[in-house]
């Protein structure tokens, strides 16, 4: 499973979480009375707090991120058809989702500025290995690896990485994969001591 499908199984089960969390507090304050108002404002309150997070949480493609977050919290609501909602209620419920959605994605504008990937900061000394044959940051980091295997502009790279959302085993991942194995473990002994 790549990294972008775990950040939507993640941020989808937040809202699941939140939103079943919300249910069982209502349930469990008045087990034995007509809940449906009630859950209904816990599912709006919890769900968007839940897209409040992921959309904190994602800092590029914010919207299209959260998109498929709500199909898939809304496949996963598909379980609710057992516990007396019906087929109808459950299909019309994705049009609560995104406007859920909506709210906690764009308040999460509010606080998390969002990051145009064409708009990325590049520290003035790693400009030209950014601009050198439209190299994208792993590229530049293996072109780093090479040229300089002692891991002192290495680590200003994978710490600017970090900023940019990479963590450091995944870059180890990424330049594995574009077949990189020996300088992956360079990268990899290089991380230890950054």
């Amino acid at each position: 499973m790549d990294m972008n499908a775990k950040s939507i199984v993640r941020d989808a089960a937040i809202v699941l979480v939140l939103t079943f969390f919300g249910g069982f507090v209502i349930g469990f304050a008045n087990p034995y009375g007509n809940n449906a108002v009630a859950i209904a404002v816990s599912n709006t309150i919890f769900s968007s707090i839940g897209f409040f997070i992921a959309g904190c949480l994602k800092k590029e493609a914010r919207f299209q991120h959260l998109s498929k977050v709500v199909l898939l919290v809304w496949l996963a609501s598909a379980l609710n058809i057992f516990f007396g909602v019906s087929i109808v209620q459950w299909i019309a419920s994705i049009l609560f989702l995104y406007v859920t959605m909506g709210v906690g994605g764009g308040l999460s504008f509010i606080f998390v500025k969002a990051q145009e990937p064409n708009q990325q900061h590049v520290p003035p000394m790693h400009q030209s290995l950014v601009a050198d044959s439209d190299c994208n940051e792993i590229d530049a980091l293996i072109k780093l690896l090479n040229e300089n295997p002692e891991g002192d502009d290495v680590c200003e790279w994978v710490r600017e990485l970090e900023r940019r959302g990479y963590d450091r085993e995944s870059l180890e991942v990424l330049v594995a994969d574009r077949g990189h194995d020996e300088l992956a473990r360079e990268l990899s002994s290089i991380i230890r001591q950054c």
